[in-house]
């Protein structure tokens, strides 16, 4: 039917650490409202072949990131792009020209990257069964944190668009 169950852990997570940092968001499936200013996509929108769950392709970053995600952040303008997991982080910084670290603990500690029109990337680890797994909640919860502080120090200012020329 084109939407998640309630009961997807990864939902149930991802909704919990957004309420831990006073965002409200409904479950896919739940007629009430959120707070209305969050958007949600996949950063690589292509589908790939086999296994949902593991690495993504180089090629699906480089062509669906690059191509189709960086329009979005570039249309919608948000201030945050916040990434969920090592994948969706790397395509992000690979389609944004910059070499992202080796591993997400790495990258949820580094600093701050500018993407699109001052748009701020923050990456976190992702909540679903793996993630949970390698992040205890207390840990998942300080990340949401830094998300919740780059929120609220957000200014406009730099610009970054995507790299089209590779």
């Amino acid at each position: 039917k084109g939407c998640e169950k309630d009961t997807n852990a990864t939902n149930r997570n991802l909704q919990r650490l957004l309420q831990s940092i006073s965002y409200r968001v409904p479950l896919p499936n739940e007629r009430k409202s959120g707070d209305g200013c969050l958007y949600f996509t996949n950063a690589v929108l292509c589908l790939k072949r086999g296994n949902l769950v593991g690495p993504v392709p180089n090629d699906a970053v480089g062509n669906c990131a690059r191509g189709f995600l960086c329009n979005q952040v570039e249309l919608v303008r948000p201030k945050l792009v916040v990434t969920l997991g090592y994948e969706a982080y790397r395509a992000v910084c690979y389609s944004y020209g910059y070499l992202a670290e080796r591993r997400i603990t790495d990258g949820v500690g580094s600093e701050p990257k500018v993407v699109g029109y001052s748009s701020v990337l923050v990456p976190v680890a992702h909540c679903g069964h793996y993630g949970s797994i390698m992040w205890s909640p207390q840990r998942q919860e300080k990340d949401w944190e830094r998300v919740r502080r780059e929120l609220d120090n957000w200014k406009p200012g730099k610009i970054r668009l995507a790299c089209r020329c590779f």
